[in-house]
C-alpha cells in the first residue's frame, strides 16, 4: 500500500513549505471563526476563506506538476534537454 501511494505521488508537489503555510492559514481562519461565530459577516468570511484555502492546498498537493506547467504555458522539455 505504501509503495502504491509513493508511485501515485511521483511527479506531484506533495507537502512543501507553501502547502504547510496555506494549511496553517486555513486552520487559523477556521479557529478564529469559532470565536467570532458564523452568523457575523467576518465569521462567515473567515469560514469561507478557511475552507477555500484548504481545498486549494489539497488540490495543489495532489495534482501533478505537469498540470500546472500546461496552465502556465511552460513546455515540458526545457532548452537544456535538447
Amino acid at each position: 500500500m505504501k509503495e502504491k501511494f509513493m508511485r501515485f505521488m511521483q511527479g506531484r508537489n506533495g507537502v512543501d513549505q507553501f502547502a504547510r503555510f496555506t494549511m496553517g492559514v486555513a486552520l487559523a481562519a477556521i479557529v478564529l471563526t469559532l470565536f467570532t461565530g458564523t452568523r457575523s459577516g467576518i465569521g462567515a468570511f473567515l469560514d469561507l476563506f478557511g475552507m477555500a484555502a484548504m481545498v486549494y492546498t489539497y488540490f495543489r498537493i495532489f495534482f501533478s506538476k505537469k498540470y500546472f506547467q500546461t496552465l502556465s504555458g511552460e513546455s515540458e522539455v526545457s532548452s537544456d534537454d535538447r
